[in-house]
């Protein structure tokens, strides 16, 4: 029951972000003259958290006052170091932010105490995983067997893997911080571990151009009878428009023209993966040898996600004005087509007890079965991992 208990905070990125955000005003309009106050604040709350807070210089998301007990996603120990946002690459932006908006060299020396803990995290293979442990690997894998083990929604963190994962931009968010962190001053001391970053997202694409959520790959935690979806190709959470977006950024400061082809063969699979109508949405992870919908975790079933598929008309629009090829235009109607489709009547809408105040707005349902069309509501009974079930059907009430 104590995991479910939260009381107030520290959260990692907003101390730091009042502060960057006001300097930025200060530069433009010189806030009545605050500038030094704000100026003294704000290394004052960096300080305190790269001197107190931060663990060697690594961050978990959430912290009592007394930091007696932290969190990242999950309880964490003291000894652990959080990758996806908004933990320790995250911070490591902002501190790159906080440098560039005063041209104050503290900031920069911060962020680098964040670039080393990173390295130094960084897995043989290139990656990152969610998360990683000063203590050593034996007691992050004590973690997964008791903290992890627990979580009833997040089934992700119920196996310890051993491997990198994009979910959740783990990796790349990490990748896109020490790329910065290159280009600033062009320090060799970080092109070894973007190179090995870089290496580990071409060897981990799959030929036809779509990248898994974990690698190196494992097929060895099936779970609730459906086999282990860590192998799928994945769009849920943005994994591989978020790696194209790396490799692009890669391509244009660094001249990397070995990745321009693994661009390309991402971006039109993208294309590839589009329904047909009458469904002519995204999903959010697929089957490699098909390019079939696939599922992921227990309440995530094999479906078109209509939410996906608004993300993906976005990115479409953008590979058009990277590439001018109309091709990533020409799916756009069917895909608008089939979320109008799915409008649900104001019966529906009534049974869910929430309605936008934006008469533009349309209520869909967020998983579409891909061959029938009818909708995938997930429920919950229970409380927990030894009582709780998330259950599949067709009506709207209650759901999660």
């Amino acid at each position: 029951m104590k995991h479910m208990l939260k009381p107030v905070c520290i959260k990692v990125g907003l101390t730091l972000f009042a502060g960057a955000c006001l300097c930025g005003g200060i530069q433009a309009h010189s806030l009545n003259g605050e500038k030094e106050d704000i100026l003294n604040t704000m290394k004052s709350a960096t300080r305190y958290m790269m001197d107190s807070v931060s663990y060697r210089g690594g961050f978990v998301w959430n912290y009592l006052p007394d930091l007696s007990r932290s969190w990242g996603e999950m309880e964490a120990k003291r000894t652990m170091v959080w990758i996806q946002p908004p933990g320790t690459p995250s911070v490591g932006h902002l501190l790159l932010d906080a440098y560039h908006a005063t041209g104050d060299k503290f900031y920069y020396e911060a962020a680098e105490k964040v670039a080393n803990v990173l390295i130094w995290g960084q897995l043989e293979c290139g990656g990152w995983n969610y998360v990683f442990d000063f203590a050593g690997e034996n007691s992050l894998k004590e973690w997964y067997e008791t903290v992890g083990k627990s979580g009833w929604r997040l089934e992700e963190f119920r196996h310890y893997y051993g491997n990198a994962t994009y979910d959740d931009l783990g990796t790349i968010s990490a990748a896109k911080f020490l790329l910065r962190m290159y280009v600033e001053k062009n320090d060799p001391a970080y092109k070894a571990p973007l190179e090995k970053v870089i290496h580990f997202i071409l060897e981990s694409q799959y030929p036809v151009g779509g990248w898994p959520q974990r690698y190196p790959l494992r097929y060895d935690h099936p779970f609730e009878g459906k086999e282990d979806y860590s192998s799928f190709i994945t769009l849920n959470d943005d994994v591989t428009p978020e790696i194209i977006d790396f490799l692009i950024q890669c391509y244009q400061a660094m001249g990397l023209q070995n990745i321009k082809e693994p661009i390309m063969r991402a971006m039109y699979l993208t294309i590839t993966l589009q329904q047909g109508e009458p469904y002519a949405g995204w999903a959010d992870q697929y089957t490699v040898t098909d390019l079939k919908p696939a599922h992921a975790r227990s309440y995530e079933p094999r479906s078109v996600n209509t939410g996906t598929t608004v993300g993906m008309i976005y990115q479409m629009m953008e590979y058009y004005k990277l590439t001018a090829d109309t091709r990533f235009l020409s799916g756009i109607p069917a895909a608008i087509k089939f979320l109008e489709s799915q409008k649900l009547p104001e019966t529906e809408v009534r049974k869910w007890h929430r309605k936008s105040d934006n008469p533009d707005e349309i209520l869909v349902p967020r998983f579409i079965d891909p061959d029938t069309g009818k909708p995938l509501y997930v429920h919950r009974k229970g409380g927990n991992i030894y009582n709780g079930k998330y259950y599949i059907d067709q009506n709207i009430e209650n759901t999660i």
